[in-house]
C-alpha cells in the first residue's frame, strides 16, 4: 500500500492537484522536460552565450550515466 503522505497521481489530473492542495503534501522523484529550442531561446533572450553540438558517438548505459551525472545539478525550491 502507498505511502499516505506521498502523492502517487499523475500530476496534470484534477484530482492529483486537489490533492496536494488539500494535503500540502509536494510529489517526489518529479522529472521535467523542455525542448531544446525553448532552452535556446530562454538564453538568447537573456543574453546568454552557448554552443551547440552534434553527437558524434553512441554512449553504452554506463558512459550515458557517468556524462548524465556530469551535466546534472540538483534544484532545490524553496518558498
Amino acid at each position: 500500500m502507498p505511502n499516505p503522505t506521498i502523492p502517487t497521481r499523475r500530476p496534470t489530473s484534477d484530482a492529483y492537484l486537489k490533492t496536494v492542495a488539500a494535503s500540502g503534501d509536494i510529489p517526489q522523484n518529479v522529472n521535467f522536460a523542455l525542448k531544446s529550442s525553448a532552452a535556446a531561446s530562454f538564453l538568447e533572450s537573456n543574453r546568454v552565450a552557448f554552443e551547440t553540438g552534434t553527437a558524434t558517438a553512441t554512449l553504452g548505459p554506463a558512459d550515458l550515466a557517468d556524462y548524465a551525472k556530469a551535466v546534472s545539478v540538483f534544484i532545490t525550491c524553496t518558498k
